[in-house]
């Protein structure tokens, strides 16, 4: 709100369908968020809070009804949002 107060109109863009060329990266990084999602079970389990809150972020996968649901909220407020068909960098470049 204090942006828009300041007559700024935010725009916010988010990621769309994986990229074909980048599919084994992708799913490099999912197998990564995988193993910190495990890492922070067991940091967890062992009482250490603050390596699990650590590992658990790393291990965070934003999904595709969770872009729909922040869209659709911000949307609702009056923000621009646009899901981009690949990834968000080139569609902000745009």
């Amino acid at each position: 709100e204090m942006m828009r107060n300041s007559g700024v109109q935010p725009v916010l863009v988010f990621d769309g369908e994986p990229l074909p060329a980048k599919r084994a990266i992708d799913q490099e990084r999912r197998h990564k968020r995988a193993a910190k999602r495990e890492e922070g079970q067991r940091l967890f389990l062992l009482g250490d809070m603050d390596g699990a809150r650590r590992s658990f972020v790393q291990g965070l996968d934003v999904t595709p009804a969770m872009v729909k649901e922040v869209a659709t909220e911000l949307a609702s407020l009056a923000f621009t949002c646009i899901v981009s068909p690949y990834e968000a960098d080139a569609q902000m470049a745009y």
